[in-house]
C-alpha cells in the first residue's frame, strides 16, 4: 500500500519590472508558516525537492534547511514567456 503525503505550499513569485525573465519569490510552507526564498530555477526546484524528499517528522520546513543537490542536467529550463500588458 502506497500512503501518500500532501504539502500545501503558497508560491509568489516575485517580478522586477526591470528584469521579468529572472525568477525570484518565496516558498511558503503553510503548516508552519515558514518562509523560504529562492532567486532562480535551481534554488526553487532544489527548494521542492527537498520538500518532497522530505521524511523527517519534523515537517518540510526541517527538510528545507538543507536542500538536497540537484541534477543541473536534469532540469529543462525554458526561456520565460514575452511580458503580458493588462489594460492599455
Amino acid at each position: 500500500m502506497t500512503v501518500r503525503t500532501t504539502v500545501t505550499l503558497i508560491l509568489r513569485l516575485l517580478i522586477d519590472q526591470n528584469e521579468p525573465g529572472t525568477l525570484r519569490g518565496i516558498l511558503c510552507d503553510v503548516s508552519s508558516g515558514a518562509d523560504h526564498t529562492f532567486t532562480g530555477e535551481y534554488s526553487l526546484v532544489a527548494l521542492l525537492r527537498a520538500i518532497a524528499h522530505s521524511t523527517d517528522e519534523a515537517g518540510a520546513s526541517e527538510a528545507v534547511a538543507q536542500p538536497a543537490a540537484i541534477d543541473k542536467s536534469q532540469v529543462t529550463i525554458q526561456p520565460p514567456p514575452p511580458p503580458i500588458e493588462i489594460g492599455g
